[in-house]
């Protein structure tokens, strides 16, 4: 193994749901590339990818990690638009950080993308 390839990631995975949302990012991968294998008449490749998906899906499921729910999300946005407008900022960068701050460090898996989503659809509304 090369030095370069044992040097540590800029952003190592530090906790479970890091893990998982790997995982999650990982399976959805490996479903695309079965389904074009599979649109390529490679069905030995696809159910190879499949297996692995499914056991990615087994881990997934035991891992103790809770998917936050989109209700919650919308609570924790809420909380965090009126905590920013109250410190009179704006701005989605300002409710990224307390919305990162509330989930940091707990076994939650979060969408981020689908956070900021909804974060600058509930600033829009403001």
């Amino acid at each position: 193994m090369r030095a370069k390839d044992r040097r540590p990631t800029s952003s190592p995975i530090a906790t479970d749901a890091q893990l998982v949302a790997l995982l999650r990012k990982t399976q959805r991968a490996t479903q695309d590339a079965a389904a074009q294998f599979r649109a390529a008449g490679r069905d030995d490749l696809a159910d190879k990818e499949e297996l692995q998906a499914k056991v990615m899906a087994e881990y997934i499921a035991t891992s103790g990690v809770v998917a936050v729910t989109e209700a919650d999300i919308r609570v924790l946005i809420g909380k965090a638009v009126e905590d920013v407008a109250a410190a009179g900022k704006s701005g989605l960068g300002e409710v990224m950080k307390l919305i990162n701050v509330a989930i940091q460090g707990k076994d939650l898996e979060v969408d981020k993308k689908r956070v900021a989503d909804l974060v600058k659809e509930a600033l829009k509304k403001e």
